[in-house]
């Protein structure tokens, strides 16, 4: 997820995520680190309520990305290794790489990284590859574009001819090397007609305005049905074959930009990898002791356990029968070990809605 630049709205997203029974996250791009990492330490020790947080640095990207006005582009591979001691040393989890680095950048990003004890995560550049960041132990990539670099003839899971058996070829890849994927069908398959039902929605009503105005610079709401629709069947068509060659699946939203909701969003997330093939055991397992392993954490999370940290969602249905009792009968979330029912958490989210005049 991406975290709300304000203060107090980003403490009332905590809330949309543990109603819907998140409780844990990664932080993509600590654009102020202050507040990604304040809020990862005060969430961590239960002085703010919300879920565990493990935040990414603000994303490394070569000149002429779309984020340069908020961080400077990485242009040497000198630029890059102190960039990534700089943010190592204040302490995020991870570095992230985003799509216009060079291969000679990337490569200095990957080896300090190393040197300083950090994991890299993000997207595929352009200029570098899927192969290439698969053979560097980069530990995992997001919305799945390498696979369109990799397989399509036109670069992107948007257009062009897809290589299926170059697809199965990379899955298998990423399986001995050990990379995970955030597939994010949900914010890649959005169109206007999706957007203006989200917008005349309840969940809507929670929704922060500093969101609001981000969402509103979102890349997707302009993708026609078509577009939508085939980036949807053809990261569907990954996810199997990455599932079907054994490779490690995380499940994520992108919350927080392009019109997707923090919590709510995870439950799209999670319908739409079981009907990508998934069993409802394998959604599942991606959401929960997946993540738990991926985040080297499981010794306190990721299964029901004496010892681990109490976050749990009780269900009144089986989810092992469809992933969708997940979010429509829940009784309750815990979060390290304090009960919320959910017509508690219901009220907390009214209480949201009403401070932000909806």
């Amino acid at each position: 997820f991406h975290i709300n630049d304000n203060v107090r709205e980003a403490q009332n997203d905590h809330i949309l995520f543990l109603a819907n029974g998140v409780t844990t996250v990664r932080e993509m791009w600590g654009l102020n680190r202050r507040l990604s990492l304040s809020e990862r330490g005060a969430t961590a020790a239960g002085v703010r309520l919300g879920p565990t947080i493990y935040a990414a640095s603000p994303g490394l990207d070569g000149p002429g990305g779309p984020w340069a006005g908020g961080t400077p582009p990485v242009s040497t591979p000198e630029e890059a290794r102190a960039t990534v001691a700089r943010h190592a040393a204040t302490g995020y989890d991870f570095i992230k790489v985003y799509n216009a680095l060079s291969r000679p950048v990337y490569d200095a990003i990957i080896d300090e990284a190393a040197k300083q004890g950090v994991r890299v995560i993000g997207h595929v550049p352009r200029a570098v590859g899927l192969a290439h960041v698969l053979a560097s132990g980069q530990a995992s990539t997001e919305h799945l574009i390498g696979y369109g670099l990799a397989a399509s003839s036109t670069g992107s899971l948007y257009s062009g001819t897809l290589d299926e058996a170059r697809v199965a070829q990379m899955a298998a890849a990423a399986r001995d090397a050990g990379t995970w994927h955030t597939p994010t069908i949900f914010v890649d398959r959005q169109t206007h007609a999706r957007i203006s039902s989200l917008l005349q929605s309840n969940v809507y009503r929670y929704v922060s305005p500093t969101m609001r105005a981000r969402f509103a610079n979102g890349f997707f709401q302009g993708f026609t049905q078509a577009v939508a629709d085939r980036s949807e069947q053809r990261h569907k068509l990954v996810v199997k074959a990455i599932q079907d060659a054994g490779g490690r699946l995380l499940v994520g939203t992108d919350a927080g930009f392009g019109y997707v909701v923090q919590g709510f969003s995870i439950h799209d997330e999670l319908g739409l990898l079981q009907a990508a093939g998934l069993t409802p055991f394998q959604v599942l397992y991606a959401a929960t002791a997946g993540a738990a392993e991926f985040l080297e954490a499981t010794d306190v999370a990721g299964t029901v356990a004496v010892g681990r940290r109490a976050d749990l969602i009780l269900l009144d249905e089986n989810p092992l029968n469809d992933v969708a009792h997940v979010r429509d009968d829940r009784a309750g979330v815990m979060v390290r070990g304090r009960w919320f029912s959910h017509e508690r958490l219901q009220e907390m989210l009214e209480a949201i809605a009403a401070e932000y005049g909806q």
